[in-house]
């Protein structure tokens, strides 16, 4: 599954989530869940 911006935006608001972003070694944004922050 490729995440859309709105997608992981989406995720963080549902779950409480914290994200990170980071650059892949393939030059590529990948986005990374850290935890669920329990609501």
């Amino acid at each position: 599954m490729i995440w859309k911006p709105q997608d992981v935006i989406a995720c963080m608001v549902i779950t409480g989530s914290i994200l990170m972003i980071c650059l892949g070694e393939d030059g590529t944004v990948k986005y990374i869940l850290l935890g669920v922050v329990s609501l």
